[in-house]
């Protein structure tokens, strides 16, 4: 009964100190309807608030241990300060369980950034600090002009961490840049997020992709970072002209519109087609520039293949050239590189 004796407070509360106090109707011998009323709890100590939620009108089953409210604006809290503010048509407060369901059209803001929160239903569990909620989701954050669609959500209030998953959509407008994930983690403080169980990005102007088993992009900054997964490599490439480059690890730089590989790259690209392999390579996808350490190049054309500890090929006029130490050069008996 830990709910109604504090609805009861929250009741009096009300009367004593608003303009507009609350009235009660009785509709049938087990329900209470309380007009204009404020529901509030605070921790066990009583010096913090947990919840509160302002409603047109709530209607309490005794029976069920169900308070239905509707027209709902409400605040959850976190260590006594503002978590997440919400609004909702109508919802329920779950006694028993004590649970709090919002449902009909659920908009919600994070002071964090300033992050709106669009939910068909969202569900907050106090004694957790966890918010669940489904349905056509949409996270947003307008001054830095991204949204992030899924079907379901769970939110860490505490940390201000929410993660999506189901059909996960991002689109960022001021990159230009769509990102498709089963799973995906937005923290929010540092404003980072990270995809899982398979991601891609796409750059919608360049032609330009990366697909990696995880990736991770630092909002505001130019670099996505993505890494390997077992028997899985990343993989970065260019539509025209064609260039395609795996690695165990990779960056894209937005802004310059570079790759960076690190550990087993390998590339193929130009025409004639250049392959090689190296245990870094930095390609810029505007100037066509390659530059690989410890790198072996193979030209299948000519059955040619060339080692050394650095590498350089300007695409544009089909050159390369090496050095830093050692090179060696092979001519392979023919279909070698086939």
């Amino acid at each position: 009964m830990r709910f109604w004796s504090i609805a009861v407070l929250c009741l009096s509360l009300c009367a004593c100190g608003t303009a507009s106090q609350p009235t009660v109707q009785k509709p049938g011998r087990n329900a209470l309807v309380l007009e204009n009323i404020v529901l509030t709890e605070a921790n066990r100590q009583g010096n913090a608030q947990i919840w509160e939620l302002k409603a047109a009108r709530a209607e309490y089953n005794r029976d069920q241990s169900v308070a239905s409210i509707e027209q709902v604006k409400g605040v959850f809290f976190q260590d006594g300060k503002k978590a997440l503010t919400v609004e909702a048509p109508r919802g329920e407060v779950r006694i028993a369980t004590r649970e709090i369901l919002l449902m009909g059209g659920v908009k919600g803001v994070s002071p964090v950034r300033q992050t709106q929160l669009n939910a068909s239903q969202v569900q907050w569990f106090p004694d957790k600090a966890r918010l669940e909620a489904s349905g056509s989701i949409v996270l947003s954050q307008p001054k830095e002009k991204l949204q992030v669609r899924a079907e379901r959500l769970e939110g860490d209030l505490g940390l201000q961490v929410y993660t999506l998953s189901g059909n996960v959509r991002v689109d960022s407008e001021a990159n230009r840049l769509k990102i498709e994930t089963p799973r995906l983690v937005w923290s929010l403080k540092p404003n980072r997020v990270s995809g899982s169980e398979g991601v891609v990005a796409r750059s919608l102007e360049r032609g330009v992709s990366l697909k990696a088993p995880r990736a991770s992009w630092e909002i505001g900054s130019d670099l996505i970072t993505a890494e390997a997964g077992a028997g899985q490599a990343v993989i970065g490439e260019q539509k025209s002209p064609a260039a395609r480059l795996t690695a165990n690890r990779m960056t894209w730089n937005l802004g310059t519109q570079i790759f960076e590989g690190e550990g087993n790259v390998q590339g193929r690209m130009g025409e004639p087609e250049l392959r090689f392999e190296a245990s870094r390579a930095i390609y810029a996808l505007a100037s066509r520039q390659l530059r690989a350490e410890r790198a072996r190049y193979q030209q299948s054309a000519q059955n040619f293949s060339l080692e050394s500890p650095e590498l350089f090929a300007d695409l544009q006029n089909n050159t390369v050239s090496a050095g830093g130490g050692r090179v060696t050069t092979r001519f392979e008996p023919k279909g070698a590189f086939q």
